[in-house]
């Protein structure tokens, strides 16, 4: 099955992810997978820096296409971190409100491709220089200095 994509509405974005992708299981086997991407903006701030957007996407996997590790193909290969490209549509996500009765109209970037923009070596690399970076961290705050206690003077009274 060859893939088509509506040149009008599509989209590509490139960025880390925040967290790993939440998976909700729906009753007829399907699952639909929730992520969010730390983006960075394409301007400069006043101060020379870079802002960065976070962008929440979905997909759905259905139940009779599901492949690879635990049944949810590229999405059970992304963790916290990963640097990773996501073409996508527009959709919209009409329901009503099981609480209110009232009808939402939302919404999504739906995921239609996935691209992994690091290697694996370039993702145990960073993996790494995270856990050593943490593994400083923790060390310095071992041989952090006590606090000090509050100086009478500045002690409040019963």
């Amino acid at each position: 099955m060859a893939f088509s994509q509506n040149l009008r509405n599509f989209g590509y974005a490139e960025g880390r992810l925040t967290a790993n992708p939440v998976r909700f299981q729906n009753s007829d086997g399907s699952v639909k997978v929730k992520l969010t991407l730390a983006i960075n903006d394409n301007y400069r701030k006043a101060d020379g820096t870079f802002g960065t957007q976070m962008i929440n996407f979905e997909a759905f996997v259905p139940a009779d296409t599901q492949t690879g590790i635990c049944n949810l193909g590229p999405y059970a290969l992304m963790e916290t971190g990963d640097k990773i490209g996501l073409g996508f549509s527009l959709k919209t996500n009409n329901y009503t409100n099981a609480n209110t009765g009232e009808a939402v109209y939302d919404q999504v970037l739906s995921i239609n491709t996935v691209d992994f923009k690091e290697t694996p070596n370039e993702k145990a690399a960073r993996k790494a220089r995270k856990a050593q970076a943490q593994a400083v961290a923790v060390a310095a705050a071992a041989n952090a200095p006590a606090p000090m206690a509050t100086p009478p003077e500045f002690q409040v009274p019963n």
